[in-house]
């Protein structure tokens, strides 16, 4: 048994259950829900504005809802065998642990992707469909970063549900989840009173050190609340990627040494 058996067996037992149904129907629900509300604001706008409220619409709905998708289902994987009292049995057999937690990391990525996909594509081409002259680049990005901020919270989870019981994990998630989106505006709360200067760059950077602050300053603007105008290197998207990259990376060292050394 390896990891790619042991994501394989998780990916048909989630696809046979009505949770992925739930994640994709939910995905379609809010993307859809958030490009509504963007093209309500964005009536009788320009071209060019229209499609940049109708992405910062899709942000401000499903953003938030993206990233619990991925939270609530990384920390279900290995705190659902805890559970069902499986993981033990799967500990049991010729696998090292480490293969048991990728195999589920990959399994839970590969559900919460193809969730997140189809809600964006629904989203994301009806969007497309319906403007002039679509910055595709900007969508792109879009997609790239909303796509790449689900993984990152779906290792969050995981990480999570190595290190509490089994009955503490979803509260556990949800609260480091919240801190995680809170972040940011509390921050942005000491760039307001600071204005400018070097305490505000810093506190400016500081806000974007969470994956939802990252994602937020990348895929919206300086009209919301929680994006700052890109005034150095620190604020641009690719020092927002490498955050992503560095919680993702981080998340998973601290679930390895988390289900190693932890009793299942």
């Amino acid at each position: 048994m390896s990891t790619e058996v042991v994501a394989g067996h998780d990916i048909r037992r989630t696809l046979r259950s009505r949770v992925f149904v739930g994640l994709v129907g939910a995905s379609i629900v809010v993307c859809v829900a958030g490009l509504l509300v963007g093209q309500l604001v964005g009536t009788g706008r320009d071209p060019v504005s229209a499609l940049r409220v109708q992405l910062l619409g899709m942000w401000m709905v499903a953003g938030t809802v993206v990233g619990f998708i991925g939270v609530s289902v990384g920390a279900s994987g290995i705190a659902g065998e805890r559970q069902n009292r499986t993981l033990r049995l799967l500990a049991s057999l010729p696998i090292r642990r480490s293969e048991l937690l990728y195999g589920k990391v990959l399994s839970r990525v590969t559900v919460v992707v193809v969730s997140v996909c189809a809600g964006l594509v629904v989203s994301l081409s009806a969007l497309v469909v319906g403007t002039p002259v679509p910055a595709m680049g900007q969508v792109t990005g879009f997609a790239v970063f909303t796509v790449a901020v689900a993984v990152c919270y779906v290792t969050v989870g995981v990480a999570v549900s190595t290190l509490v019981t089994a009955s503490r994990v979803r509260a556990v998630a949800v609260v480091v989840f919240t801190v995680t989106v809170v972040w940011p505006r509390a921050f942005s709360f000491g760039v307001e009173i600071f204005g400018s200067g070097p305490i505000s760059s810093a506190l400016k950077f500081l806000a974007t050190l969470t994956p939802f602050g990252a994602y937020s300053q990348v895929v919206s603007d300086e009209a919301a609340i929680l994006a700052f105008e890109v005034d150095s290197a620190l604020l641009g998207s690719g020092t927002m990627a490498a955050v992503l990259f560095a919680w993702t990376v981080l998340s998973l060292v601290v679930a390895r040494r988390g289900i190693e050394r932890r009793d299942i």
